[in-house]
């Protein structure tokens, strides 16, 4: 059994507010981030201080 552990998508306003800022490569790393951000229970600040990798 091959389990998929693609990140979940970004909700609909979320997606919609960065497309509208223009911020693509946000856009692709965000899912990433926010499942690491749930399972390691961040604040959500620590969110926005992620450093690019």
């Amino acid at each position: 059994m091959i389990s998929d552990t693609s990140p979940p998508a970004l909700p609909d306003a979320l997606e919609t507010a960065l497309r509208r800022m223009r911020l693509p490569y946000l856009r692709n790393a965000a899912p990433e981030i926010l499942a690491t951000a749930r399972a390691q229970r961040w604040d959500p600040a620590e969110v926005v201080r992620v450093p690019d990798r």
